[in-house]
C-alpha cells in the first residue's frame, strides 16, 4: 500500500525506507525524532508573551488556515467536482476527523 502524503526524504532517512513501510506510526514517529525544529523554543516564548485572547485568536486563525488548505486539497484531489459536491465532501470528511474523546 502506497502512502500519497509521503513525507519528503533526506539521505540519513534511506535505511529506513527499506525496512518500515512509510504508512506505519513507527515511520512517522522516527521521521519527526529526526527532523530538527530550531525555532520551537522561540515560538514557545513567543507564545507566553501574547495574552490569552491574543492566543485563541491565534488558535482560530490556524483553524481557519487548516480548513482552507483541506478545502483546497479536495478541490485538486476533484477538479471536476461542483461547489455543492465539493461541500459536501468537505463536510463528510471533516465529520471523520472530528475528536470524539470527551
Amino acid at each position: 500500500m502506497s502512502c500519497r502524503y509521503r513525507p519528503l526524504l533526506s539521505e540519513i532517512d534511506f535505511a529506513i525506507r527499506s525496512t518500515i513501510p512509510a504508512c506505519t506510526r513507527e515511520y512517522a514517529t522516527i521521521i519527526a525524532a529526526m527532523k530538527a525544529y530550531p525555532n520551537k523554543q522561540k515560538y514557545h516564548q513567543i507564545l507566553k508573551t501574547m495574552s490569552p485572547q491574543d492566543r485563541l485568536m491565534k488558535a482560530f486563525e490556524l483553524s481557519d488556515l487548516a480548513n482552507a488548505a483541506f478545502k483546497v486539497g479536495l478541490k485538486d484531489r476533484y477538479p471536476h467536482a461542483t461547489d455543492a459536491e465539493l461541500d459536501r465532501l468537505y463536510l463528510e470528511k471533516r465529520s471523520k476527523c472530528h475528536n470524539r474523546n470527551y
